[in-house]
């Protein structure tokens, strides 16, 4: 009795049971996205190295709040999310002695239901002057409302090097890290 109301009632959201919803086409918001080279203000440990997670947060100044929280106070990220409090990939490049090192999200995609980021790190190089001060590159990039559910994430990376003869490609994509994530109600 109770499989036959369920697929009764299958098109209503209240009663469980019914068909799974479907992931997004897109999984992030493109025009939220934002980069910043000193996402921690002033932190100067340099054995910071590359951290890729999930954090919430609905504003900019949330999430790097979040992100200080991790990297600086060594708090864990958290593994669980909820779309109400925000869900945002969050990519940590590390901390660096000087400018010139960046980061830029080129596409973040579904890939056999794996969620991927892909970005270009970019370093300075021969005959590039940089500014004395420490940077901490960080992306954040704004999730699309997604099934509750466990999910995947992998970051892969081709590393630049900025000369005075131009931009080359040091490193051609390769999977620099991943986790696992869950979406709860």
């Amino acid at each position: 009795m109770v499989n036959t109301l369920r697929k009764a009632l299958a098109g209503f959201l209240l009663v469980p049971g019914g068909p799974p919803e479907p992931l997004p086409a897109e999984p992030h918001l493109p025009e939220k996205v934002v980069t910043r080279a000193s996402s921690l203000r002033g932190y100067s440990d340099k054995d910071k190295a590359l951290q890729f997670m999930v954090l919430p947060g609905h504003e900019e100044t949330d999430v790097l709040r979040k992100l200080r929280d991790v990297i600086v106070e060594k708090q864990a990220a958290p593994g669980k999310v909820r779309y109400e409090d925000g869900m945002n990939l969050v990519v940590f490049r590390g901390v660096f002695g000087s400018g010139g090192y960046d980061l830029a999200v080129r596409t973040v995609k579904w890939n056999q239901g794996v969620l991927e980021v892909e970005c270009d790190f970019e370093s300075p190089g021969e005959g590039i002057r940089t500014t004395a001060g420490f940077t901490q590159p960080a992306a954040i990039i704004p999730l699309k409302r997604l099934p509750v559910g466990k999910y995947y994430a992998k970051l892969l990376v081709r590393t630049l090097r900025r000369s005075s003869h131009g931009v080359q490609v040091e490193k051609p994509g390769h999977e620099a890290a991943n986790f696992s994530f869950k979406v709860c109600a």
